[in-house]
């Protein structure tokens, strides 16, 4: 097997997107996203709502769109490990 063809296959089994894991963080992506904007306009944004919940909603925000367009399953696993670490510190 030459060079060409074993990084064909390793391409293969590293960059394989795992489409459903990707459409559920898409749509979880999505729900956030629309809390964020729903918490922004009916509850209000005065000082302690920003820092208590729209903040840290943003960065798992981030988190899940980053994982989404990767797609990979390893990414995922470091995606849902960081989100539980979150809570943990999430009073």
């Amino acid at each position: 097997m030459n060079e060409r063809d074993y990084k064909s296959e390793q391409a293969k089994l590293h960059d394989h997107r795992h489409w459903p894991l990707t459409i559920v963080t898409t749509a979880l992506f999505l729900f956030v996203t629309i809390g964020i904007i729903a918490i922004w306009r009916y509850v209000g944004h005065d000082t302690y709502i920003v820092l208590s919940v729209i903040l840290p909603a943003v960065g798992l925000d981030i988190i899940l769109l980053f994982a989404a367009l990767n797609g990979r399953k390893a990414v995922f696993k470091d995606m849902y490990e960081s989100i539980l670490n979150l809570i943990v510190f999430w009073p």
